[in-house]
Parts: C-alpha cells; structure tokens; sequence
C-alpha cells in the first residue's frame, strides 16, 4: 500500500508499507522487499500526473531499531522535487565530472573491492561513511532492489542489524531522455548501502536524511525560543 507522507520532506513526499503479511523489514522475502520499491515507482509515476517536473527523486529505507528506524513495520520513502537533486546528489553532480561514476568503478575495481550481484555492478566503498558501505548501479529498482536484498541479507548474516538505504534516481529514468543535463550519464539508480553500526550504542546514529538528503530537526526553533523567553530571570 501507499499513501501520503504527513512529515513531507519535498514536494512529492509519500510512503510505501507492507501489509500484514509482511509487517517487519527482517522478515522480508525478496520478492517483498522488492515490492516495496516497485510500489514506490508507481506511486512516483502517479505523483508526476500532478507535478510533472517533479524529476528528482529518491527512496529510502532504514533499517533496525536505532533513532533512524522510528516506525517499526516494514515500509519506504519516496521524495521528489522540482527545482534540484538531494544534497548527495547534487553535490556529485556539482563537483564531480560526468562519467563519476564509471571512473569510481574503476578506481574500485583497480583496488579490488568491486563486486557483482545479479546483473548490477557494486563495490564496498573505500572511504565508507559509517562501519559497511557499498554502492549498486541498476538500470531498474526491480533488478537493484534484488541485488541489494541479497547483499543486505548476506551482510545480516554477519552481523548487520541497523543500516539505511537509498535508491537515487536519474532524473531521466524519472522523467525521460535529457530531462536534466548534469545528470545525463549518471545510472539510472544508485543505490547506497551504510551499516549504521551496533544499535547497542546509542550516540552517533544517522538516518537517510542525514546521510543524502538533510538534516532533520525534531525541534521548532519558535519553540526553543518560547522555553528561552519564559526562562529568562
């Protein structure tokens, strides 16, 4: 199922959620999982009627029982806006020259660290933002959601209980050929794995937002300053 996100974080701001036969992310079979992004697409597809430049778009996912993972049952994000990418992205696409991505393949490659799950390249990250990093390239969120499962899955099995997922999409795959020019070699998905280390240690977490989007804050600074006011000697 889908529906509305009430905390919106853009213009297209919705939520995907398993139903109750496939209530807790663990449990999850693949076809499950992949469900849940599939569903996300389609949600997007149906958003885009009403705001059609809503191009830039991404998914995402936490996982475990740490802040970032406030609602337990299985479920994803979807976002999208008009005007720019998500921060991560945006960033890339500011800085970095337009084949990126090929080049960091190769550079992993050539390190030693790429690996290959289905039909989609991936590699563990040199430089990892948190204790187990790893990048997929999809053409599709059904062939990336399945590979990513089973790496998922695969690093569960060794320990991984908290971590965050994000699916970036090319505006183009969202929108069609040339729909953003500095995006125009980027693969149609990059999705972005991060163990988000031992939810035993509760200091340092981080969640989608955080890691590709921006910051969250839980506060309203009218509020602070209302506490500061009625504080005040």
């Amino acid at each position: 199922g889908t529906r509305p996100n009430w905390a919106r974080q853009s213009t297209v701001s919705g939520l995907v959620f398993g139903d109750a036969g496939m209530p807790y992310l663990d449990a999850l079979s693949e076809s499950g999982f992949g469900g849940l992004f599939e569903t996300g697409e389609r949600y997007l597809a149906t958003a885009r009627r009403v705001r059609p430049q809503a191009r830039f778009a991404a998914l995402f996912c936490n996982g475990g029982p740490k802040s970032a993972g406030s609602v337990e049952h299985s479920h994803v994000q979807i976002t999208a806006r008009e005007d720019r990418h998500f921060a991560y992205a945006e960033e890339i696409a500011r800085r970095c020259p337009p084949d990126y991505w090929e080049r960091l393949h190769r550079a992993h490659a050539q390190a030693g660290l790429t690996i290959r799950w289905s039909e989609c390249p991936a590699w563990v990250n040199l430089a990892p933002l948190k204790e187990r990093d790893i990048t997929v390239l999809s053409a599709d969120l059904r062939s990336g959601a399945q590979s990513t499962y089973r790496i998922w899955r695969a690093l569960a099995r060794s320990g991984t209980r908290d971590f965050t997922l994000a699916a970036i999409l090319a505006p183009g795959y969202v929108a069609g050929e040339g729909a953003t020019p500095r995006f125009a070699r980027w693969p149609n998905v990059v999705w972005r794995f991060v163990d988000r280390g031992d939810p035993e240690v509760r200091h340092g977490d981080i969640g989608a937002m955080e890691l590709f989007a921006s910051a969250v804050v839980a506060n309203d600074p009218y509020g602070v300053a209302a506490l500061l006011r009625e504080a005040q000697p």
